[in-house]
C-alpha cells in the first residue's frame, strides 16, 4: 500500500461552480424539452441546482461515514474534494448534451445526464480510493446514488408535463 499524502491538493471554488453550471445547464435543457419557455428553462436550472445541493450533501455525509481513513486523515474536506474533482467529469457530458439538443435537435439530454452522473460517480470513487477510501464500498454507494439520481431525474422530467409544469 502506498503512503497517503497528508495534505489535499487545493480545489478552488471553480470546480464547484463548474459542477453547478453543469447541473443548471442539464436542468435547463431538460426543461426546454418539456416547455420551450424561458420560465421553464429557468425553473429546470433552479430545480437541478437544488437537487445537486441536496443529493451531494447527503452523499458527502454518507461517504464521510463509510470512509474512516479519509475522515481521520482529511476530515470532511477530503470528501468535498473528491466530490468536487469527480463531478468535473460532468463537463463533457453537458457539452455533448447541449450540442446534441441545440445543434442537432436530438432530444437526448436524459441519456447524457444519466451517463454523466454514473461516470462522475466512478471518477469520485477513484478520487476517494486515491485518498485511501475503501474501493468496494465507494463503488457500491456511489453507483447506487448515481443510479437513483438518474432515475429521479428521468421521472421528474417525465412527470412534469403530466403535472401541468
Amino acid at each position: 500500500m502506498t503512503a497517503q499524502p497528508t495534505t489535499l491538493p487545493p480545489v478552488g471554488i471553480g470546480a464547484r461552480l463548474l459542477r453547478t453550471l453543469c447541473f443548471a445547464t442539464l436542468g435547463a435543457l431538460t426543461a426546454q424539452n418539456i416547455s420551450p419557455t424561458f420560465v421553464a428553462r429557468l425553473g429546470g436550472a433552479v430545480l437541478a441546482v437544488l437537487l445537486q445541493v441536496v443529493v451531494l450533501a447527503a452523499t458527502g455525509w454518507l461517504l464521510y461515514l463509510v470512509n474512516p481513513h479519509i475522515r481521520h486523515a482529511y476530515g470532511y474536506r477530503g470528501i468535498q474534494t473528491a466530490l468536487a474533482r469527480g463531478f468535473l467529469l460532468l463537463i463533457p457530458y453537458t457539452v455533448l448534451a447541449a450540442f446534441a439538443d441545440l445543434g442537432l435537435a436530438w432530444h437526448a439530454v436524459q441519456t447524457f445526464t444519466a451517463a454523466g452522473m454514473l461516470s462522475a460517480a466512478a471518477a469520485t470513487g477513484a478520487e476517494l480510493a486515491e485518498l485511501g477510501g475503501g474501493r468496494m464500498v465507494n463503488i457500491i454507494l456511489l453507483t447506487g446514488v448515481a443510479s437513483v439520481l438518474s432515475i429521479v431525474w428521468m421521472a421528474l422530467s417525465t412527470l412534469a408535463p403530466l403535472l401541468g409544469a
